[in-house]
């Protein structure tokens, strides 16, 4: 079990003339111990949890390979490693962690039905779990406790949890879920947002790969919609605007930004001028 924030990906040419860039233009060149997923690395087809006990996970990876000879024969090696099992493990094929952690969060939606918010989530493997704080925020940033969910128990079986929050005020409302151990030690799920059923009914969000301007939408929607992407700089000025158009059902897009110096900034999307979902991105340049 690893994320991806700490899979790291090295490829070897064992014959002359060979060289190996990301898979998409502007075809980068893959550095030594690369982060899968960055702009100089190998690019992520998927990210798959499989099961089992202990349960495991298989990331496929993507690379551009270019030669200058003719010979047939397999002319590099490639290895991944991984330090999220508190030591770092590398091997050409497969990475199994000696560590078990605590918790495998599978999924985190939520849905809005009139003065409620139904959250739902699901876990494949838990150990030592105590529970999961529900937070909720207004503004996507400043987050405050309004539930606790009690774990089901040690096991490797798939794990479903729900919490209704009984609203006062409709409005968009972000939420995320602070897992807590018996040993007090805590991680936080992503961020998701619900709007009033009278608006959109699903879940909108915003996440970074790289720092080259690469973000994504990730929706759940009942009904196709109309949103606006908005680009921020520290100062609060807004330097973009971007229509996008979203389909129903579970959906994945990347975002073309615009040329940007690079620097700190606040996206939110916004459905008819009401911000559903908002994050932070670092434009760093290479």
């Amino acid at each position: 079990k690893f994320s991806l924030s700490n899979l790291n990906f090295t490829i070897n040419p064992t014959l002359p003339g060979y060289s190996f860039t990301h898979p998409n233009a502007p075809y980068t060149p893959v550095v030594p111990n690369a982060l899968a997923g960055a702009s100089n690395g190998p690019g992520v087809v998927s990210n798959t949890l499989i099961g089992g006990t202990p349960v495991k996970r298989k990331v496929v990876l993507r690379y551009r390979v270019s030669t200058t000879t003719t010979l047939n024969d397999i002319g590099y090696s490639f290895s991944v490693s991984t330090n999220s099992c508190g030591s770092t493990l590398s091997d050409s094929k497969n990475i199994l962690c000696s560590q078990l952690m605590p918790v495998e969060l599978v999924s985190f939606s939520g849905v809005n039905k009139g003065r409620s918010n139904i959250l739902k989530w699901s876990t494949a493997w838990e150990l030592n779990n105590k529970g999961f704080f529900i937070e909720r925020s207004e503004d996507g940033i400043h987050f405050h406790r309004i539930g606790f969910v009690q774990a089901a128990g040690n096991g490797n079986l798939l794990t479903y949890y729900q919490y209704v929050d009984e609203l006062e005020r409709i409005q968009t409302y972000y939420y995320r879920l602070r897992q807590e151990d018996y040993d007090q030690s805590f991680t936080y799920s992503k961020i998701i947002a619900i709007v009033p059923s009278d608006d959109i009914t699903g879940s909108v969000e915003l996440y970074q790969e790289g720092n080259k301007g690469t973000l994504y939408l990730r929706s759940q929607l009942e009904d196709a919609a109309s949103l606006v992407l908005e680009l921020y700089n520290v100062s609060g000025a807004k330097v973009s605007s971007l229509p996008i158009e979203v389909p129903a059902g579970s959906y994945v897009q990347p975002l073309d930004l615009p040329v940007l110096a690079k620097g700190l900034y606040v996206a939110q999307v916004l459905h008819k001028k009401v911000p559903i979902a908002r994050q932070k991105i670092l434009l760093i340049d290479e």
